[in-house]
């Protein structure tokens, strides 16, 4: 069985009365998400939550999208059209202490996750709002990715880290150390480096860029590099399309492997 690897944030809105209380938080994203519950995006894409087993920091469950199908009832005199709702669903594993969520990775059910974390972050986060706190879904990158991509560049042009603010996941590095103290003065949600070079002659310091590159690539952000390729074409590289997953033989008592899955993930991330 296929699995792709996600982290979840829990950030505070401005003003929130609750906003510094990070223990409160992870509560209510528990109560709130982490049950047997539905959760809507503002455009009406509907996921259903269902857990099976909850032994902390340990939970496991299926999750659901919603969808609506047109099918024709044959009557006695006519054909009718007849909408028929399913719920095609996945497994998931969280770890609510590394918030790690580990899903089943299965193409039938969504093709692009970076669209699955956003809608599954709106969605959240439409639950938590009144709690004082959004919810980020974050896919996390192979951590060789970024550079490979910059040192098999035959010219660079530009390397973009988009970085949200830090939060709940606890990176001990400096790239977190100095968005908390920008968060601290600008109350910013959101921070933005991007190097160009129109000639393609960027240099990338692996000391300098290293770790805002493992910020991005544990699920704090997203990079892109712009560069001519070995075959001397100019190409746009993102971390996105070199996402986390991992293999595992899973028998058909998928509850005995719960704990396997975890640790692989945490391997993957390092933790």
């Amino acid at each position: 069985m296929n699995f792709i690897v996600f982290r979840y944030f829990l950030n505070p809105f401005q003003g929130s009365l609750f906003g510094h209380l990070a223990d409160q938080r992870a509560k209510t994203f528990l109560e709130s998400i982490l049950t047997n519950t539905e959760i809507a995006t503002q455009r009406g894409r509907v996921y259903g939550i269902r857990v099976a087993q909850q032994e902390p920091p340990t939970i496991y469950g299926k999750l659901a999208r919603k969808v609506t199908d047109q099918i024709f009832r044959k009557d006695p005199t006519d054909f009718t059209d007849v909408e028929v709702e399913s719920w095609p669903n996945i497994h998931f594993v969280a770890d609510t202490d590394r918030q790690i969520l580990v899903l089943e990775h299965r193409t039938s059910f969504q093709g692009n996750y970076s669209y699955l974390a956003r809608s599954l972050s709106e969605a959240a986060t439409a639950k938590t709002i009144g709690h004082g706190f959004a919810v980020n879904f974050a896919l996390v990158i192979e951590n060789s990715a970024f550079w490979d991509s910059v040192r098999s560049a035959k010219s660079l042009y530009s390397v973009k880290f988009k970085m949200r603010s830090p939060n709940l996941f606890g990176a001990a590095n400096k790239a977190n150390e100095a968005l908390k103290e920008i968060q601290n003065i600008f109350n910013n949600t959101e921070t933005e480096i991007k190097l160009n070079n129109e000639d393609g002659k960027l240099t990338i310091p692996e000391d300098r860029a290293e770790t805002y590159r493992e910020y991005c690539d544990e699920g704090g952000g997203e990079w892109t590099v712009i560069k001519l390729n070995a075959s001397g074409k100019k190409v746009i590289v993102k971390s996105s399309n070199s996402l986390v997953k991992f293999d595992l033989e899973i028998s058909l008592d998928f509850d005995a492997h719960i704990a396997n899955i975890i640790e692989k993930a945490k391997s993957l991330l390092k933790l």
